[in-house]
């Protein structure tokens, strides 16, 4: 078995199901003993790991959240099979054996992927090389859509749906046209 497949392993035996990272925190932070490693506090239990060699210009960022359920870590004579081990933890591992190997190299590793972003709204890292691993699609990205959150107010009379209501006074009616427009809208445009 290589060093990289062990690693994997080890990881996909710990659960870390967003919001409730801890253990696989704590592992990471005690695999990386030949980097600066901070705790980068996100909520109660739950941190970022930020590790450093050098003085890095290139960061690599990973998640280490998984989504729920439990997947038996299996191994076979060319695959390992765990909840993770294509997300994220097989780019965890990936990430550390090659930063093991390279010197002014970040790594951050992020909670709360799989929910609500909370980790990577918590880093600070602004400038610099940032490659980030996500599977999704298996192809290689140089840049990314990103992410938009709003909250959209509407005003208009509550009422039943069951019940009749003049349309101009409806807060639900007044939410579709806005609705609808979004969807129309050619979000391609802003591809990459």
């Amino acid at each position: 078995m290589t060093e990289i497949e062990s690693l994997l392993i080890k990881m996909l035996k710990i659960p870390s199901v967003s919001g409730q990272e801890k253990a696989m925190g704590d592992f990471l932070v005690s695999e990386l003993t030949d980097f600066k490693v901070k705790k980068q506090i996100v909520e109660q239990d739950r941190f970022n790991v930020v590790a450093t060699k050098g003085k890095p210009k290139t960061y690599i960022v990973v998640h280490m959240d998984t989504v729920p359920g439990t997947v038996t870590v299996k191994i076979t004579k060319d695959k390992i099979f765990g909840r993770g081990a294509i997300d994220n933890k097989g780019n965890l591992a990936g990430a550390i054996m090659a930063a093991r190997k390279l010197e002014n190299i970040g790594l951050i590793f992020t909670v709360g992927e799989e929910d609500d972003f909370c980790g990577a709204k918590k880093v600070k890292i602004k400038k610099g090389n940032f490659i980030v691993m996500e599977p999704t699609g298996l192809k290689i990205a140089t840049s990314q859509r990103g992410l938009i959150a709003a909250a959209i107010h509407t005003r208009g009379v509550q009422k039943h749906s069951s019940l009749e209501f003049k349309k101009e006074n409806s807060a639900v009616y007044n939410l579709t046209g806005l609705l609808a427009e979004l969807y129309r809208k050619n979000w391609t445009a802003f591809n990459a």
